[in-house]
C-alpha cells in the first residue's frame, strides 16, 4: 500500500495544479490539521488540488514549525478523509507519511527557482 501511494504522490506532485481562490470551495481546508491512523498529528494542509468540485490531492506541511525542517508532501485521494474540519489518513501511520517524497523538490513553486 505504501509503495503504491508513494508512486501516486510522486505523479501528482509532478503535475500539481493548485486550486484557484475563485474555483475552490475547499479553500477552508488550508491550515486544517492532518492526523494519521495512529491519531498523531502529522501536519497541516498547505494547499488543495481540485478538478471541478472534487479534491484530487492535498499538499501537507509536515515537520517543525516556522519552516525549519518543514517538508511538503502530497497526499492523493483516496488516502484521506475529511471529518469535522480535520483530515484523517485512515490507512497511514505517522511514520508512513515520513516516507513520502518532499514535494517541493519534485515540482516548481509558482515558477520561482530558488537554486
Amino acid at each position: 500500500m505504501i509503495r503504491m501511494v508513494h508512486s501516486v504522490a510522486v505523479a501528482i506532485a509532478l503535475s500539481w495544479t493548485p486550486a484557484t481562490e475563485a474555483a475552490s470551495p475547499h479553500k477552508e481546508l488550508i491550515g486544517a490539521p492532518v492526523y494519521a491512523a495512529d491519531d498523531v498529528e502529522v501536519g497541516r494542509v498547505a494547499d488543495v488540488s481540485t478538478t471541478g468540485n472534487q479534491i484530487d490531492a492535498l499538499r501537507v506541511s509536515t515537520g517543525a514549525r516556522l519552516g525549519f525542517g518543514e517538508r511538503i508532501v502530497v497526499i492523493p485521494q483516496p488516502a484521506f478523509m475529511i471529518r469535522r474540519g480535520r483530515v484523517l489518513l485512515p490507512d497511514l501511520r505517522a511514520e508512513d507519511v515520513g516516507v513520502f517524497p518532499d514535494a517541493s523538490t519534485l515540482a516548481p513553486d509558482d515558477g520561482v527557482d530558488e537554486r
